[in-house]
């Protein structure tokens, strides 16, 4: 379970439930939409922030963090303290959004969702894999040619969640204790 929660916290970023009044029944739909910055945004605080404002977890390597913005990570946030949500808001815009504007959905959006929980270099490094180039974790004018010349957005996800989840476990392979996060 732990080695599939990113795809499926992703995945309900892109599929939203629908109710079908002549089945009577929910489904589920892919959202054909761009993810907006505020859904994307309020998506990100609800998942990172479901353990209060502050939490100290003695196994996660970022320390303490507050909204998922980690004191190690950020350590200009914490300098008076837990940042706030609007604090986490901003920085998630400007440190994890931003930087992958020139993706369309959905591999947007789990570009910016590797780079907060693994950096935003390893997001890149994972997407260059995922298209075939040298993986040196800087997107660079053949990063994004290779980019757009891989097919589309989905199929591009499709491949970079392959290579994510093969991370993620080789990550918690190496430290049991990261398995959680």
């Amino acid at each position: 379970w732990n080695r599939v929660q990113p795809c499926l916290q992703h995945y309900a970023l892109l599929h939203e439930l629908v109710y079908d009044d002549e089945a009577r029944a929910c489904r589920h739909r892919c959202r054909e939409d761009n993810v907006t910055l505020d859904q994307l945004l309020d998506e990100l605080l609800e998942r990172e922030g479901w353990n209060g404002p502050e939490f100290l977890d003695l196994h996660d390597r970022g320390g303490r963090t507050s909204w998922g913005i980690s004191e190690r990570a950020h350590p200009e946030a914490w300098k008076h303290g837990p940042p706030s949500k609007e604090d986490a808001r901003l920085i998630y815009s400007q440190e994890y959004v931003l930087p992958f504007d020139w993706v369309q959905d959905p591999l947007r959006v789990q570009l910016i969702d590797i780079a907060v929980n693994s950096g935003e270099r390893t997001a890149v490094r994972l997407l260059q894999r995922a298209i075939g180039v040298i993986d040196d974790g800087i997107v660079g004018p053949v990063t994004r040619a290779a980019t757009k010349a891989a097919g589309s957005p989905r199929m591009v996800n499709n491949a970079l969640v392959a290579f994510r989840l093969r991370f993620v476990d080789d990550l918690s392979d190496g430290n049991p204790t990261q398995k959680r996060f």
